[in-house]
């Protein structure tokens, strides 16, 4: 049987494909550092995020990230704690209503990769919800591969308390006011799993 150069192409062109399916390796959460600063009349404040729950699917191949699709990270707002101690820790989980709206959920449904040799910028479009409101999220991500073939991801986002309908805390007979707006920043560690990932 004899083939056509047009039937050997797609044959190629259908190997290649399988062989760089093949070749894609999930990448699965393991670890992540967050914190929340903001600013007040008397000091300025940082808060911890001990607590984050992660579901999504990261695939890399060949050495270079392939793809991220549906990442959803949800915090418990009660494993939000200030280094300044508990008095300021039940401010803030007042004014994120724990008692109502116990998480925060951060939902990512795009992504735009851009390799850059050992390093990677990313794009990430979706939503935010803090104490039940939702608001459009846009992030900029960096990733790199650690020495351990671990793969790290780092950013930050500015926000304002207001846009999520939060009153910004008080205290001291309303003397201390904290300042309106905080910044997230974040480091996730992710880790290869056993075994080949399929990229349908």
């Amino acid at each position: 049987m004899h083939l056509c150069p047009p039937t050997i192409a797609f044959l190629l062109g259908f190997m290649l494909f399988s062989t760089q399916a093949i070749s894609q390796t999930n990448y699965s959460f393991q670890s992540g550092k967050m914190t929340i600063a903001g600013t007040s009349t008397l000091h300025d404040w940082v808060s911890d995020v001990t607590q984050i729950n992660y579901t999504g699917n990261v695939q890399v191949g060949d050495q270079a990230l392939a793809s991220i699709k549906n990442v959803k990270l949800t915090i418990p707002v009660e494993g939000i704690k200030s280094t300044k101690g508990k008095a300021m820790d039940k401010k803030t989980y007042g004014a994120l209503n724990k008692e109502e709206y116990p998480k925060l959920e951060c939902s990512l449904n795009s992504f735009k990769i851009q390799n850059n040799g050992t390093t990677f910028k990313i794009t990430a479009n979706g939503n935010l919800t803090i104490a039940g409101t939702t608001k459009p999220l846009t992030l900029n991500l960096s990733a790199q591969f650690t020495e351990d073939g671990n793969l790290q991801f780092t950013g930050s986002k500015a926000l304002k308390m207001t846009d999520f309908n939060i009153d910004p805390p008080r205290a001291l007979l309303g003397t201390l006011k904290t300042g309106d707006d905080i910044t997230i920043e974040f480091t996730v560690l992710m880790k290869p799993t056993n075994g080949t990932a399929n990229t349908k």
